[in-house]
Formats: structure tokens, sequence, C-alpha cells
């Protein structure tokens, strides 16, 4: 995912990144300027999606317990791959990203993986490091499957045990 936040909640990130980018946004990403369209700005914004997500995650996770439901996931995993040379978005920027999202989100994996002496879209150039990140993210997901696959496994065994405990009885005699 994209974590640069185009709303201007961090002001310097539009500064750092130079016109070319912003008019990148406003004629080519969104299509609309930023001014007068900031809402727009803001539905397309990583940061603001994951503030609506923590904020959906806490009431529908509260609205889940109030009627004795088991807690879950909200939100699918997240795998954040940055480079420490990016000049498009800044490392710091990312981190309050991630910092946010395993804050927030405590039902979701978030793997954080910042490559030193790294540019924006190292990836577009094949070599080892390319090759080792998307190693790291087919691991990543192996991870998360295994994981929710044993939830599965364990949901399945208590409905099995509900089943044998308070199973169809015959209620017409």
């Amino acid at each position: 995912i994209s974590v640069l936040d185009v709303t201007h909640t961090h002001p310097d990130q539009w500064e750092r990144i130079g016109g070319n980018v912003r008019m990148l946004f406003e004629r080519i990403v969104i299509g609309k300027p930023y001014e007068g369209n900031e809402e727009l700005y803001r539905a397309h914004s990583p940061l603001h999606v994951l503030e609506r997500h923590i904020l959906n995650a806490a009431s529908s996770r509260a609205a889940r317990l109030a009627r004795g439901l088991l807690d879950g996931p909200d939100v699918p995993p997240l795998m954040i791959v940055h480079g420490t040379l990016d000049t498009l978005v800044s490392v710091e920027h990312v981190r309050y990203f991630v910092d946010r999202a395993t804050a927030g989100l405590r039902d979701t994996p978030v793997c954080y993986v910042e490559l030193p002496y790294t540019h924006h879209a190292f990836e577009l150039l094949y070599g080892p490091r390319t090759a080792y990140t998307v190693d790291a993210a087919c691991r990543f997901m192996c991870v998360v499957h295994d994981q929710y696959m044993h939830r599965r496994l364990q949901e399945h065994a208590v409905d099995r045990k509900l089943q044998s405990n308070y199973g169809s009885h015959d209620r017409s005699s």
C-alpha cells in the first residue's frame, strides 16, 4: 500500500515532494485540485482510511462483545515495506502510520519492513533486494493464512462441541 498522505495532515509532505507530485495527484490520480475537494482527498488518504478503520473496528468490536461474540479481525493484514532513503514519503511519516496501525488495530497483523539505503520504487528494477522483499511478502502471507486456518479449526471444534452438547433434540415429544 502507499502511505503517502495527500491531505495536508503533514504539511511538509507536499513541500518536500514538490509540485510535480501534487500536480500528478490533482490531474491524474484524484483528478481534481486539492482546494475545495479536501474530503475527496481524505477519502483517498491511507492515513485517514486507517483512522476510519480504527474507529469502525472499535465500535464493531464493542458491538460484537456486547452480543457475546468473539473478537475478530476488522481489516486485512498489512505489510508495509519502506526504504530509508525514500525522498517521496518520509520514513517518519511511514513510522507514524505503522505506529497508528499497530496501536489501533490490535486484531490485524501488521508487518513493517524498513530497508536501509533504499529509495522509493526500488522494486521496479529486479535485484536481490526485490527478491528478498517478495520472499518476505510470501512468508508473511503464509503466516497470516496459517493463523486464519488455525482460528477456523478452533471455531469448527467449538461448533462441533456445542452441537454434541446441545445437539438437535427432538422437542416434538
